[in-house]
């Protein structure tokens, strides 16, 4: 017969035991729960919003029946630009020329429309009918043509549209990415850049646009465009996740103001800048950043804070000393418009694409 002592220790025992195990399964009953109440605060993997889609459109309208297909070196190297920063799938010239005029130029064109039209494979000609009326009215400008066009594609298949006159200065991967179906940026004088903005494929801005741009036109330079795009996106960006828009300096650091042309594009009668260091360095490393902001020249534009540089124009009027972008007038580096190419000329130079002498326009 066991002794007093001997049950003692067996029941002491056991009682440890129930202890532990009971212990053992709270643990595990708790981290289950926890675990749990985790992934149940994570977004569902299905409601993520899908990145927009790193497709760049652009497009090239017939002004008459008779005008050639033509790009000048700027248009080349937005393009150039676009494809060795954005690194996209695809780009997309939208066009209404026909084959035989396609054809033509990429046999017979100008040095920048054959390596155009021949030389990336990511580049897409796409064919497409252009309206000639709306509203009963004949549409006078080209530009408007291209207005329809752009926003029936980038509905149809999302990505990024450009206008040739916009160039590319960094990556926008964290804004495609961002959650939101559509990024557009304003220009310095308040409404939003109709010449280069971000949608989601069949997104509801884009959608809009698309069918009120018929409704509206009235053959106005804005009206159906910037007016209407200004009006979507502000009304929208009330939707949750529909529209975010960014602040000038992100897409259009500079207006269509003559005297912006002149600080952008014209070139300065001295030195050129250095290319190291100056504040348009390349470092992304934040303090290496701020305590390199050094300007030799007092003209000297900081883009740290763009993704795109529209370059607009103003119509007529003379920059003094600039005769066009060429290759040859980015690398002398005597105006702020070089200052944000070079790099890419660099790129081009390196790939055997650019001369260094070359000045065709």
């Amino acid at each position: 017969m066991a002794s007093l002592s001997t049950i003692s220790r067996a029941s002491a025992v056991r009682v440890v035991l129930a202890v532990v195990l009971a212990f053992t399964i709270f643990l595990i009953i708790a981290q289950r729960s926890t675990i749990q109440s985790y992934t149940e605060r994570l977004p569902k993997i299905a409601a993520r919003p899908r990145p927009i889609p790193n497709i760049i459109h652009y497009t090239q309208i017939q002004k008459t029946e008779q005008s050639e297909l033509h790009f000048s070196f700027e248009a080349f190297l937005s393009l150039y630009a676009a494809l060795r920063i954005l690194k996209p799938e695809k780009i997309y010239i939208h066009t209404n020329f026909n084959e035989s005029m396609l054809e033509r130029a990429a046999q017979n064109g100008s040095k920048w429309t054959r390596m155009m039209l021949t030389t990336f494979k990511e580049v897409t000609v796409n064919q497409v009918k252009v309206a000639e009326q709306v509203n009963g009215m004949k549409i006078n400008n080209v530009e408007a043509k291209s207005d329809f066009v752009r926003w029936e594609q980038t509905y149809d298949k999302g990505g990024i549209y450009l206008d040739w006159d916009v160039h590319t200065l960094r990556d926008v991967k964290i804004l495609r990415e961002a959650g939101f179906q559509n990024v557009v940026g304003r220009q310095p004088d308040g409404p939003v850049n109709t010449g280069c903005f971000m949608s989601q494929k069949r997104s509801a801005m884009a959608d809009v646009m698309r069918r009120e741009q018929y409704i509206v036109f009235d053959n106005s330079w804005g009206a159906h465009s910037v007016d209407l795009f200004n009006r979507v996106a502000e009304r929208l960006a009330g939707s949750p996740g529909e529209v975010l828009i960014m602040e000038a300096q992100a897409f259009a650091p500079y207006n269509w103001l003559a005297s912006d042309a002149d600080e952008l594009m014209g070139p300065h009668d001295e030195a050129p800048v250095p290319s190291f260091p100056q504040v348009n360095s390349v470092a992304q490393d934040p303090y290496e950043r701020w305590n390199n902001q050094a300007r030799s020249r007092d003209w000297e534009h900081d883009f740290s804070n763009s993704y795109f540089l529209h370059a607009f124009k103003y119509r007529g009027h003379e920059i003094k000393g600039y005769k066009g972008v060429t290759v040859k007038y980015i690398l002398e580096r005597t105006s702020n418009f070089a200052l944000a190419t070079w790099k890419t000329v660099q790129m081009g130079i390196e790939e055997g694409l650019f001369s260094p002498d070359d000045d065709e326009v």
